[in-house]
């Protein structure tokens, strides 16, 4: 009960301070005092009662021989509750000192949780404000120490910590994140610069820096960024001058031991090694290593997609499935090999030298394949799981669960918002709740350690198979109908048949595909090529029957049918039916659950009546959204890789579009092909039903949106090709929205016309109010506009090209007349948008100024005594450098 209560409370403090709230002083002493005077009592009280209660013999005798029921029912053993020496029964007291204990405990972890997290969030805070105050933004040498370094599509993320500059200069963030752009592809991970070849793990180095404060875009619907990394005391971000602009520095803190040279970085050029060396091999090269060493670069799009369309997901990335199997793998070998060299040894030393040999091969793998939440969760169950088998103990799973859970919270507060995290911690939750980890099962005790080395009775193989069959599948029920809330809020897709493709996809990828590659590893420079194409067959194996699985089913997309309440009612249902072995019934609930899905809780402030206008923040691209009462009109969907090619392009883009109500798009106009304004169109087509997509027509139509035209029809979409025709000017109408396409104009366009000269310029009133929306057009489709005698007037501007130096003139800006001009560009952009010199020219027009980068989405709402009515999303106005 104890450990249960303690992280509950820990969790507690930890949310309160995330969530800015206040703890007392004086409540802080009391909390301390009535803790270590309640632990003082507490241990008084056993101590007198250690010493003054005694049991008769007989009642051992009758309780090893009885069971408890037994014991309560059966008349003729005697009365075996403790009693003092003058005979009399020890008072509540007891009770009443362990009740107060728990509860003077679970106010320290309280305070224990909440002083963690508010000291990161604290130092976080600080080192953003330390980089804001940094107004130079020039050059600065520094020195630190590489804590952590992760992959991603877009390059690696890097933690430096003990962080100091040597140029003299002002104070700089301790803590830093750095972004390392690699220039590799799949199938090719050659090291071609200083800082590939150096920045790992554990080392010393000197580098040549940037800092930025760590900004994220600010949108309805989308957490805070800032906060998020504030969690992990990071506030300010940097980039390398140049990728040679980095030495390692030896720090040897011991005599002879040179620290610059890190286990971390040796582990690192293993792992280098591997994926170079499997790289050349065959086809499922990135899967081995994907099971092996966690290593996902070397695995295509395609099968990517295949494992989500499957819900296999998770075996392409460690968690405690592969730890278990690792785990189990590694005992049964010790086990078996201990017993074959000493055939007369005992049973049960036998079975502790395996388990701990199993622990340390757990914690070589985990440290190997860099561990996250999920596997430091399944090594820490393991390890405890195998000291109370050693110690001859036994631990509920809920109370060992609490103990992990504890140390790792501990450790790093911020793994309570941590997604993985949850999903991890979920599943165990879900498999006790349906009776698959029983908390009556004793961990550890001489007769189990004998029943686990002793050959099986016969059985039927079959039903034994059929058995295994079941409890699988049992199993990934109850996993799935658990995880399933997590996944609904996250805006991730539920896939209905994911209980049976694991049926067949756990055992093969535990039993037979993850030790194959584990093998393909360990003897990659001494097994000969046919072995190795031997050992990397299963995994092959895997990879084509997903592929071909994959292919003849629908690309899951997370459907909004529920609400979450109901859709928890729904998951809580179906749950209950599995606790009650109603198998059938629990899987036609979950396939109800799946077919329905659920529109995330969006916790974000009322957006205001209709219509409206919201420019999102997205970065260096491009995201509108017109949202009248009778018609939904979206321009551009921002940055970023489409997630049919493994980016995140339109995620936070979903989550504003959610929060705003938006269920159903009219129109979705794509002004060019540039990727910082189509990223997100895929994901926007898949996930909201969209009437149609319009495109900039031209003479010959560009190929890329000739692929995204066949997209948008394949997914039921009409297409659009827009083109401007001044000499008949008419607008278009979609239900309050009145739309005018003033470019491109197809006999003024040049053949050879860049994307930006043909994007696509609308003219939008809504709501009394009047809109251009410039695209990305420069100077010289400008002065043809000028030319063509169109209507530019408008209200608000949103203005070209992110603010580049070759667009918003001025006598376009006079012909505009704006009165605001909306920036949809970060703060700090590598090419720096926007310049000094449209800001000049927007302030001379006498428009206000609203830029998402340093005011977040910019809303505006209905119009209101000729004033418009502006907001930005939460935080207040960050201070940008403009070039």
């Amino acid at each position: 009960m104890f450990p249960i209560l303690f992280v509950l409370s820990f969790a507690f403090g930890t949310i309160w301070a995330d969530c800015g709230g206040t703890v007392p002083v004086e409540f802080v002493g009391i909390g301390l005092v009535g803790v270590f005077g309640s632990v003082w009592g507490l241990s008084q009280q056993f101590r007198a009662e250690s010493r003054s209660t005694s049991r008769p013999p007989l009642c051992s005798r009758a309780l090893a021989r009885r069971s408890p029921s037994a014991m309560n029912a059966a008349p003729d053993i005697p009365d075996c509750r403790p009693t003092s020496e003058d005979g009399r029964r020890p008072s509540g007291s007891g009770s009443r000192w362990r009740m107060t204990s728990l509860m003077a405990l679970s106010a320290l972890g309280f305070l224990l949780g909440y002083e963690r997290m508010e000291r990161n969030l604290l130092e976080g805070h600080a080192d953003r404000e330390i980089a804001e105050a940094e107004t130079s933004h020039g050059i600065r040498l520094a020195e630190a120490r590489v804590r952590s370094r992760r992959s991603s599509i877009w390059g690696d993320e890097i933690e430096l910590e003990e962080v100091r500059g040597i140029d003299g200069g002002a104070r700089i963030p301790e803590r830093l994140l750095l972004r390392l752009d690699r220039r590799r592809s799949t199938s090719e991970t050659a090291l071609d610069t200083r800082a590939d070849r150096l920045i790992w793990p554990g080392r010393w180095l000197r580098l040549g820096l940037r800092i930025r404060p760590l900004h994220r875009a600010r949108n309805p619907g989308s957490p805070d960024r800032e906060h998020v990394y504030a969690r992990s005391r990071l506030g300010a971000q940097a980039r390398l001058v140049h990728p040679d602009w980095v030495m390692a520095v030896s720090r040897p803190h011991f005599p002879g031991l040179d620290s610059s040279v890190s286990f971390g970085a040796k582990r690192e050029t293993w792992r280098r090694h591997v994926a170079e060396h499997f790289d050349r091999s065959g086809r499922a090269a990135g899967l081995v290593r994907a099971l092996a060493l966690g290593d996902r670069a070397g695995i295509s799009m395609e099968l990517l997609s295949a494992f989500r369309v499957l819900g296999l997901s998770h075996l392409l990335a460690i968690s405690g499935l592969h730890v278990g199997f690792v785990a189990g793998l590694a005992g049964w070998i010790f086990l078996r090999l201990v017993l074959f060299v000493y055939p007369g040894s005992r049973r049960l030393s036998v079975f502790s030298l395996s388990l701990m040999l199993a622990g340390i091969a757990v914690g070589a793998y985990a440290w190997t394949t860099q561990a996250g939440v999920s596997v430091e969760r399944a090594s820490l169950l393991f390890a405890l799981y195998a000291v109370c088998r050693l110690t001859l103990r036994r631990i509920k799973p809920a109370e060992s669960l609490a103990w992990v859970a504890l140390a790792i919270l501990f450790v790093d507060p911020s793994a309570l918002f941590d997604l993985a995290a949850q999903l991890s911690f979920t599943a165990c939750l879900a498999l006790m709740g349906a009776g698959f980890w029983r908390s009556d099962v004793e961990l550890a005790s001489a007769n189990s350690a004998s029943l686990v080395l002793t050959p099986p009775h016969e059985m039927n193989l079959a039903s034994e198979l059929w058995g295994t069959v079941q409890s699988t599948l049992r199993a990934s029920l109850a996993i799935s109908i658990g995880i399933a809330p997590l996944l609904a809020q996250s805006g991730m897709p539920l896939v209905p048949l994911a209980p049976l493709f694991n049926v067949v996809a756990i055992p093969w990828t535990g039993l037979v595909a993850l030790p194959s590659s584990l093998l393909a590893v360990a003897t990659l420079d001494i097994a000969p090529p046919a072995i190795q194409r031997l050992l990397i067959w299963p995994a092959m194996m895997l990879q084509d029957v997903a592929l071909k699985a994959a292919s003849v089913l629908p690309d899951p997309s997370p459907n909004t049918v529920l609400a979450m309440p109901f859709f928890l009612v729904l998951i809580a249902i179906s749950f209950r039916a599995l606790q009650r072995k109603r198998w059938r019934t629990a899987m036609f609930l979950w396939g109800a659950a799946c077919w329905a899905g659920a529109s995330p809780v969006v916790l974000s402030p009322l957006m205001g009546p209709l219509p409206r206008v919201v420019f999102f923040d997205v970065g260096q691209g491009d995201a509108a959204l017109f949202q009248g009462r009778e018609a939904v009109m979206l321009i551009d969907t921002g940055p970023g890789l489409p997630a049919a090619a493994g980016g995140g392009g339109g995620a936070s883009l979903i989550r504003g579009l959610r929060a705003a109500g938006v269920d159903q798009i009219d129109v979705l106009a794509l002004t060019h092909a540039d990727l910082d304004h189509r990223g997100g169109l895929v994901r926007v087509l898949e996930t909201i039903p969209v009437e149609e997509l319009w495109l900039p027509d031209r003479a010959v139509r560009e190929e890329k949106l000739e692929f995204i035209a066949a997209i948008a029809e394949r997914l039921g979409t009409k297409v659009v090709w827009q083109e401007a025709t001044p000499l008949h000017q008419s607008s278009l109408k979609r239900g309050d929205l009145e739309i005018d396409v003033l470019w491109p104009i197809r006999d003024q366009l040049k053949a050879r016309a860049t994307r930006n000269q043909a994007s696509m310029v609308l003219r939008i009133e809504l709501g009394g109010r009047s809109y251009l929306m410039a695209a990305d057009i420069g100077h010289e489709v400008e002065r043809k506009l000028i030319e063509a005698r169109v209507e530019l007037e408008a209200d608000v501007l949103k203005v070209a090209h992110h603010g580049s130096r070759r667009s918003s003139g001025a006598e376009f800006l006079a012909r505009v007349s704006p009165s605001v001009a909306v920036l949809s560009a970060p703060c700090y952009a590598s090419r720096g948008l926007p310049t000094e010199a449209v800001l000049s020219r927007l302030g001379q027009a006498k428009a206000v100024i609203w830029w998402t980068g340093r005011d977040g989405a910019v809303l505006i709402g209905p119009k209101k005594d000729e004033a418009a009515s502006i907001v930005s999303s939460s935080g207040p106005p960050r201070v940008c450098m403009p070039r």
